[in-house]
Protein backbone atom coordinates (compact mmCIF):
# COMPACT_ATOMS: atom_id res chain seq x y z
CA UNK A 1 0.00 0.00 0.00
CA UNK A 2 1.26 3.46 -0.39
CA UNK A 3 0.61 6.28 1.53
CA UNK A 4 -1.12 9.63 -0.40
CA UNK A 5 -1.66 12.49 -0.05
CA UNK A 6 -5.23 13.70 -0.44
CA UNK A 7 -6.73 17.22 -0.52
CA UNK A 8 -10.61 18.51 -0.30
CA UNK A 9 -11.78 17.06 -3.31
CA UNK A 10 -10.49 13.26 -2.87
CA UNK A 11 -11.29 13.36 1.00
CA UNK A 12 -14.47 11.40 0.77
CA UNK A 13 -13.41 8.87 -2.15
CA UNK A 14 -10.35 8.30 -0.34
CA UNK A 15 -11.86 7.07 3.28
CA UNK A 16 -15.42 5.60 2.32
CA UNK A 17 -14.57 2.39 2.55
CA UNK A 18 -12.89 0.01 5.15
CA UNK A 19 -10.24 1.94 7.81
CA UNK A 20 -7.92 4.29 6.93
CA UNK A 21 -5.64 6.84 9.23
CA UNK A 22 -5.59 10.09 7.97
CA UNK A 23 -2.88 12.34 8.86
CA UNK A 24 -3.86 16.34 9.60
CA UNK A 25 -0.69 17.64 9.55
CA UNK A 26 1.36 20.91 7.96
CA UNK A 27 4.92 21.27 6.43
CA UNK A 28 6.19 23.57 9.26
CA UNK A 29 5.17 21.18 12.12
CA UNK A 30 8.27 19.22 13.50
CA UNK A 31 6.15 16.84 15.52
CA UNK A 32 4.73 16.35 11.42
CA UNK A 33 7.84 15.56 10.18
CA UNK A 34 8.68 13.04 12.89
CA UNK A 35 5.42 11.20 12.24
CA UNK A 36 6.52 10.59 8.61
CA UNK A 37 8.67 8.02 9.22
CA UNK A 38 6.32 5.87 11.28
CA UNK A 39 3.28 6.53 9.06
CA UNK A 40 5.70 5.53 5.96
CA UNK A 41 6.51 2.48 8.10
CA UNK A 42 2.24 1.34 8.46
CA UNK A 43 1.85 2.19 4.93
CA UNK A 44 4.46 -0.44 3.97
CA UNK A 45 2.76 -2.96 6.11
CA UNK A 46 -0.89 -2.77 4.52
CA UNK A 47 -2.26 0.07 6.51
CA UNK A 48 -4.02 2.67 4.23
CA UNK A 49 -2.69 5.94 5.55
CA UNK A 50 -3.54 9.39 4.05
CA UNK A 51 -2.16 12.66 4.96
CA UNK A 52 -3.93 16.17 4.35
CA UNK A 53 -1.74 19.27 4.75
CA UNK A 54 -3.95 21.00 7.18
CA UNK A 55 -2.78 24.49 6.05
CA UNK A 56 -4.21 23.79 2.08
CA UNK A 57 -7.34 22.37 3.34
CA UNK A 58 -8.68 24.35 6.21
CA UNK A 59 -12.30 23.85 5.79
CA UNK A 60 -11.76 19.81 5.68
CA UNK A 61 -9.68 20.36 9.20
CA UNK A 62 -12.10 22.34 11.11
CA UNK A 63 -15.28 19.97 9.79
CA UNK A 64 -13.04 17.55 11.75
CA UNK A 65 -12.40 19.72 15.14
CA UNK A 66 -8.52 19.18 14.39
CA UNK A 67 -6.51 21.83 16.30
CA UNK A 68 -3.48 20.89 16.88
CA UNK A 69 -0.69 18.91 14.20
CA UNK A 70 -0.49 16.13 13.83
CA UNK A 71 -3.81 15.26 14.15
CA UNK A 72 -4.10 11.27 13.47
CA UNK A 73 -7.94 10.13 12.89
CA UNK A 74 -8.99 6.59 11.91
CA UNK A 75 -11.89 6.45 9.51
CA UNK A 76 -13.76 3.41 8.87
CA UNK A 77 -16.44 3.06 6.04
CA UNK A 78 -16.27 7.09 5.74
CA UNK A 79 -17.10 7.59 9.41
CA UNK A 80 -14.72 8.96 11.84
CA UNK A 81 -13.21 7.07 14.81
CA UNK A 82 -10.71 7.50 17.07
CA UNK A 83 -8.11 10.22 17.19
CA UNK A 84 -3.85 10.68 18.30
CA UNK A 85 -2.97 14.19 18.99
CA UNK A 86 0.78 14.88 18.18
CA UNK A 87 3.63 12.23 17.53
CA UNK A 88 3.11 8.79 18.39
CA UNK A 89 4.53 4.67 17.89
CA UNK A 90 3.55 2.82 15.48
CA UNK A 91 1.55 0.08 18.15
CA UNK A 92 -0.36 3.56 19.35
CA UNK A 93 -1.62 4.23 15.70
CA UNK A 94 -2.42 0.46 15.06
CA UNK A 95 -4.23 0.54 18.21
CA UNK A 96 -6.92 2.75 16.26
CA UNK A 97 -7.84 0.22 14.08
Amino acid sequence: MAMREVTKQTFEDEVKAGSVLVDFSTKWCPPCRALMPVLHALAAQGVEVRTIDAEDNRELAEHYDVRAFPTVIVFHDGKPGKRIIGAASKEKLLALL
